[in-house]
C-alpha cells in the first residue's frame, strides 16, 4: 500500500496564491454557485506567481488540483443562503505548448497536463457516473457512503456486522454527467498525405454538451490510459489513451475573422463588378 502523500504544502502554496490573486473571483463564483461549478485559472498568473509550483502542475495534475480544492474548502467562504457546500471544480487554461500537434503526444505525456489545438469530430450521448455512491447491508441495514475517486474499489464488507452483505442503493446514490467525444487535429496543420490524429475526450458535469462536432478548440486535459484487452490466451501489456478534459474553449475568433475577410472579399468583388458594368453602359 502506498504512503498518503502530504498535501498541506501544496495546500498553503494554493491558498496564498487564490486569496491574493483570485479572492475577486472566487466571490463571483460564489454569487452564482451552483449555476456556475468552475473557477478558471489562467496558467501565466500561477507562474508569474510560483513558477516551481505551476511546473509541478505539469508535471503532477492530479496532486495539484486536489490541493488547489482542498485551499477553497479551508479558505472557510461565507456561503449564500440555500447553498450547503462550495466545491467548485480548478480548470486552468491558457497553458504553454498549445501550439503541439496531437501526434506528438506520446507516452512521457501519461497523466501529466497537456494543451493542443484540434477540430471536435464527435460528441456522445450524455451518460452518467456515480459520484457518491450508498450502499446499504442487508443484514444489519447499515447505510454507508462512499466518494467514488479515479482508482474507486467498491466496498464489500459492512463496517457494523463485517459481512459481506452490501448492496448498492442507486436510488440514495448522487450521480455527474460525463460525456464522450473526439477531437482531431485542425487539417491546415496536417502534413502532406498523413492522416489527422485524433484523440479521445472524457468531459464531465459542466463541461458537458459545451462543444459541438466541427467546433475549432484549445484543449487542456490530463492523458489517461484505459487497462489493456484480455483475450482467452493472453493479456497483451499495450494500452488505449483518452484525454480526461480540464478546459476546453472555442477558437471562434478565429473563425469568425475568416468568416468577415471572405465576406469582405466577396463585397469588394461585386462592388468591382457593379462599377465595370455602369462603365460599360456610360459608354
Amino acid at each position: 500500500m502506498s504512503e498518503k502523500i502530504d498535501l498541506s504544502p501544496l495546500i498553503a502554496a494554493f491558498n496564498d496564491f487564490l486569496t491574493s490573486i483570485y479572492r475577486k473571483y472566487i466571490d463571483d463564483l460564489l454569487a452564482v454557485y451552483p449555476k456556475k461549478r468552475s473557477l478558471n485559472i489562467d496558467y501565466t498568473d500561477l507562474e508569474k506567481f510560483d513558477p516551481e509550483l505551476a511546473d509541478k502542475l505539469i508535471r503532477e495534475p492530479d496532486l495539484l488540483l486536489e490541493s488547489a480544492e482542498q485551499a477553497i474548502k479551508e479558505m472557510n467562504l461565507a456561503l449564500p443562503s440555500g447553498t450547503d457546500q462550495f466545491l467548485p471544480h480548478i480548470r486552468f487554461f491558457n497553458l504553454p505548448g498549445s501550439e503541439a500537434l496531437i501526434e506528438q503526444l506520446g507516452s512521457k505525456d501519461i497523466n501529466e497536463l497537456v494543451s493542443f489545438k484540434g477540430v471536435v469530430t464527435r460528441r456522445a450521448e450524455t451518460m452518467h457516473k456515480v459520484k457518491l455512491a450508498v450502499y446499504r447491508c442487508q443484514v444489519c441495514d447499515t447505510d454507508m457512503r462512499a466518494i467514488v475517486t479515479k482508482n474507486f474499489v467498491e466496498p464489500k464488507r459492512c463496517e457494523s456486522c463485517k459481512k459481506f452483505a452490501l448492496k448498492r442503493m442507486e436510488d440514495d446514490s448522487k450521480f455527474t454527467d460525463i460525456q464522450r467525444g473526439e477531437v482531431q487535429e485542425l487539417l491546415e496543420r496536417v502534413r502532406g498525405g498523413a492522416p489527422a490524429a485524433h484523440i479521445e475526450l472524457l468531459f464531465e458535469d459542466d463541461l458537458v454538451n459545451t462543444v459541438s462536432p466541427g467546433d475549432n478548440v484549445e484543449v487542456v486535459g490530463i492523458i489517461r490510459i484505459r487497462p489493456p484487452l484480455k483475450t482467452r490466451t493472453k493479456q497483451e501489456l499495450i494500452y488505449s489513451r483518452y484525454l480526461e478534459v480540464i478546459d476546453i474553449k472555442g477558437l471562434k475568433r478565429d473563425f469568425e475573422e475568416i468568416e468577415i475577410d471572405k465576406e469582405e472579399s466577396l463585397a469588394e468583388r461585386i462592388q468591382a463588378t457593379v462599377i465595370l458594368f455602369n462603365h460599360g453602359n456610360d459608354k
